[in-house]
Formats: structure tokens, C-alpha cells, sequence
């Protein structure tokens, strides 16, 4: 099996409940009542074999497939510059990488005791040999995964060179404040995109899961500026020094976790309007919620992979 393909585990925690959808929609109508002026976001079709119901997630390998284009890259990019330049100011279109982070040790930990992992394991920090929080490393292969992407992503940009080598270059960074959220950026855009320059900012809203999983426990921001910013990230204007939102008894539901997501996008809709194409880097359950908020069909991804989409946001009153 590639290594782009999620596996049997990455499909069962891609599935989205009837139930998560409804709770979602409650809470979104309940922000609503109070945000009467609020972004709306579908997904553009057409665009990438991810968004048909006939594309097969279990089989799927995004990278040896073009990122899953149907179209050609120019078309695409020329429908989103078309698009932009003719809406109006209420309305943009964005193209978003949303990556998640290569296999850490938390993955191995789940892979070995799936049906031990909520009972046994998720509130600990070590079973003697493996040690998964707080805010775990990558493994050798969750690095391996992140430098190959890098390959194809070189060999993709390849391919656009003679037309333009920046076509579906990212012009924004993002990404969770995990260690292998970062590390899977860094290797992943290594000696293709100058980070110092593009300056990536971690936020808190694309966490993973908040609550329960050691896993989902982050460091000090003190701890984390000295190990980024040398690459060039930023921290968010407001981020504590420490984690304020886990907590070990109380976990939130996708569907709160959505909602957080949708926040997070809103802001981005708001605060970078210019930006047309943007990478986020963040987690399998945290994809799952942006996708639920676009609109997006489920669609799992494996670790170390990642999910282009085509975006409209709408700003309502």
C-alpha cells in the first residue's frame, strides 16, 4: 500500500455520523443568531476527484494521481483568479492544501491497541517503550512521509515550470501548534519555499481533538518559540503560554471541534483576503472538521497526507 493511501484505521475515524452533521448545524445556527454578518462556504465541484462520490478513499493515492486534478492546473488556476476578479467584495475563492501531520508515536500506539486506546491508553503519557504525549514526535516514517511529499511536490511544480513554477504555490502558511504539525511542514517545504520569508503562524484553532489524549497536549509557548522561530514561524498575536484548553475529563465532540474550525476559516476569510491558495498543516480529526464545515464529502486522509479543495466563502448578513 503507498504510503499517501490511508490505511483500515485512518478510514473508521474518517467517517462522519448523520449526528455530527446535525450538532454542527445546531451550533452553527446558534452562532448565527448572534453573528448575524458571517461567512458561508460550499465547495466549488469539478475541481478535484476528492469531492465525487465515486472516488474511492481507500484506494485513492492523491500524490500518484496529481493531487487528484481534474481539470489542469492552469484551468484551475485561472478559474480562481477569474472568479476573484469578477465577485464581489462579500465573496472570495480560495484554494487550501489541508495537510496532515506524518505518523507519530501516538499513531503507533492506537495502530498496536485501537480497542485499548480510549479505556487504557489515551490519558497516559508512556507504556514504558513508547512515549506519546504531551505533544509527541514524529516517528522515522512520519519524517520519511513528510520528505517524500516534498519530492512530489517538487516533481508537481515541476511539471508547471515551463508555465509557471509558482502556479499553485501556497502564498500562506498555517498551521497547529503540535511538534509534528510543524515538523511535517518544515520537511515537507524544504528548499522549496523560504520560511523565513513566508513566515508560518501557528494558531490553536487547527488543534487536534481537545481534551482526554495526552497526545493533544501542547508545550509551553516559550518552549515552542525557541524551537520554530528559528524556521521562521510566528506565534499568534494572544496565544498563552500555557495550554489552557485541554483538559484530562472533558473532551469536545467533532462537532465543537468543527465549530472551532469554522472560526478559524472565518477569520482567515477576514483577515487575508488576497491570499488565494493556502496550506494548512493540522490533524486527521481537525481535516475532517474543516471539510465538514466546506461542505467538503468525508474523506480520510492518511497520515502524512493531505487534501487540496476548492473553496467559496460567501459573507452574509
Amino acid at each position: 500500500m503507498s504510503k499517501s493511501v490511508p490505511n483500515p484505521i485512518d478510514i473508521k475515524d474518517g467517517i462522519v455520523l448523520d449526528s455530527d452533521r446535525v450538532q454542527y448545524q445546531e451550533l452553527y445556527e446558534e452562532y448565527a443568531t448572534v453573528n448575524p454578518t458571517r461567512w458561508e462556504f460550499s465547495t466549488v465541484p469539478g475541481i478535484f476527484k476528492q469531492s465525487l462520490e465515486e472516488t474511492d478513499e481507500s484506494t485513492f493515492d492523491t500524490i500518484m494521481d496529481h493531487f487528484g486534478i481534474i481539470p489542469t492546473w492552469d484551468n484551475i488556476i485561472h478559474q480562481l483568479h477569474s472568479l476573484n476578479e469578477s465577485s464581489d467584495n462579500n465573496v472570495q475563492y480560495k484554494l487550501f492544501f489541508l495537510a496532515r501531520h506524518g505518523q507519530g508515536y501516538h499513531n503507533v500506539k492506537f495502530a498496536e491497541d485501537p480497542e485499548g486506546w480510549p479505556t487504557k491508553w489515551r490519558g497516559k503519557y508512556t507504556d514504558g517503550r513508547l512515549t506519546w504525549g504531551p505533544d509527541p514526535e514524529l516517528t522515522e516514517l512520519g519524517v520519511e512521509q513528510a520528505r517524500d511529499n516534498n519530492k512530489f511536490w517538487k516533481h508537481e511544480l515541476l511539471n508547471n515550470q515551463h508555465r509557471n513554477r509558482d502556479l499553485i504555490m501556497p502564498t500562506r502558511f498555517f498551521l497547529s501548534p503540535m511538534k509534528r504539525s510543524a515538523t511535517t511542514l518544515v520537511n515537507t517545504w524544504k528548499d522549496i519555499v523560504d520560511l523565513n520569508e513566508k513566515k508560518p503562524v501557528i494558531q490553536e484553532v487547527w488543534r487536534e481533538t481537545i481534551g482526554t489524549a495526552t497526545c493533544n497536549q501542547r508545550r509551553l509557548k516559550s518552549e515552542m518559540a525557541k524551537d520554530y522561530e528559528p524556521f521562521g514561524f510566528q506565534i499568534e498575536p494572544g496565544f498563552e503560554e500555557d495550554d489552557i484548553y485541554w483538559k484530562p475529563d472533558a473532551r469536545e465532540t467533532l462537532a465543537e471541534q468543527a465549530m472551532r474550525q469554522y472560526k478559524g476559516l472565518s477569520r482567515l476569510f477576514d483577515d487575508y483576503p488576497e491570499d488565494e491558495i493556502v496550506s494548512i498543516t493540522s490533524h486527521g480529526n481537525s481535516i475532517k472538521a474543516q471539510l465538514m464545515v466546506f461542505g467538503h464529502r468525508a474523506f480520510a486522509i492518511g497520515t502524512g497526507g493531505f487534501i487540496p479543495v476548492f473553496v467559496k466563502g460567501v459573507k452574509v448578513n
